[in-house]
């Protein structure tokens, strides 16, 4: 019957769905085991290590960005802070209304799209520097 399913339109449609829906093209895969994940884990960390060394100012870069990143609390935006990340974002009331807001240590604040879009794999996540009116992408999936 599998055989036939070419000749029959219907039946076609009805396997392709199957087959697209069980998954039957999709690759076998194989857990690491302890040891292996030990083994590649050991590995990226060497290979990043040895990535610092070479790279010493980007690696300073990230280490403060990383560092920043954890000062991050949530934030209730003012009304001059809405307009300018309005402005910035080129978005209107209801879209912002839809994002979660922070607030890093040195004052950035930190504008995010709402979960659904990180799930959907549209998710962005934007500092903005209300001193100096910019703003830069610095997440997104």
């Amino acid at each position: 019957m599998i055989e036939d399913y070419k000749e029959k339109p219907g039946l076609k449609m009805v396997f392709d769905i199957l087959r697209k829906t069980i998954g039957f093209d999709l690759s076998q895969t194989k857990p690491m085991s302890d040891e292996e994940y030990k083994k590649w884990d050991a590995e990226n960390e060497r290979r990043r290590k040895e990535w610092d060394e070479a790279h010493p100012e980007q690696a300073a870069k990230r280490d403060a960005w990383f560092k920043k990143y954890s000062t991050k609390k949530e934030h209730i935006l003012t009304s001059e802070e809405r307009e300018l990340i309005k402005e910035l974002l080129k978005i209107d009331d209801s879209a912002l209304d839809t994002m979660s807001t922070y607030i890093f240590e040195d004052g950035d604040i930190c504008i995010r799209t709402p979960q659904h879009t990180w799930t959907s794999l549209c998710g962005r996540e934007w500092t903005v520097n209300i001193k100096d009116k910019t703003i830069n992408l610095t997440a997104m999936n």
